[in-house]
């Protein structure tokens, strides 16, 4: 950074970056400040006589009208509380009660509609059930009759013949 005399002014330096020239405007800076420090003294002024006067304010209205302390003050806040509530709209209905009970004679309509529905699917499902159980029957059927062939029975009765082995000798207590 380089300093640069402000010509305009007598004892004023300026701090510029390098390579940027100074800006004259900036140089009125002192002159511009006076005008805008008179502006804020009025306006600083302004705002306390304000805020003066409403202190005053809310000091009569106290004297006048004291605020309640303790149990009156709740009572009060209740009160205020009750007041806002009733004044408040009811909300708005989510859902019309015709629209979840039904209204009249289409409510009796779509539940035999809705029966209807509930034994076509029923029966659906005891038709599959009943075509899976003929075709595992059928299956078995063949299976068995594999079997069957395996033994060389071709439908008779299948006999188991009696051993003639001895029974095995009893095992000695433990003792």
């Amino acid at each position: 950074m380089s300093e640069v005399q402000n010509p305009n002014v007598t004892g004023v330096r300026s701090v510029m970056p390098p390579g940027i020239q100074p800006n004259y405007l900036q140089c009125l800076e002192p002159v511009a400040d006076a005008a805008l420090d008179a502006k804020e003294a009025k306006w600083r002024l302004e705002k306390a006589k304000r805020k003066r006067h409403q202190k005053d304010q809310e000091l009569v209205l106290d004297e006048l009208l004291p605020k309640a302390t303790g149990r009156e003050a709740l009572i009060e806040k209740k009160k205020l509380r009750r007041e806002q509530r009733r004044q408040r709209e009811e909300s708005p209905e989510l859902m019309k009660e015709r629209d979840v009970m039904g209204d009249g004679e289409g409510f009796h309509q779509r539940l035999a509609k809705e029966q209807a529905r509930r034994e076509r699917r029923q029966m659906a499902k005891i038709g599959a059930f009943i075509e899976k159980k003929s075709q595992y029957e059928a299956a078995e059927a063949g299976k068995l009759a594999q079997f069957r062939a395996l033994l060389d029975l071709s439908g008779g009765k299948i006999t188991i013949p009696k051993r003639n082995d001895p029974p095995p000798p009893p095992s000695p207590p433990v003792s």
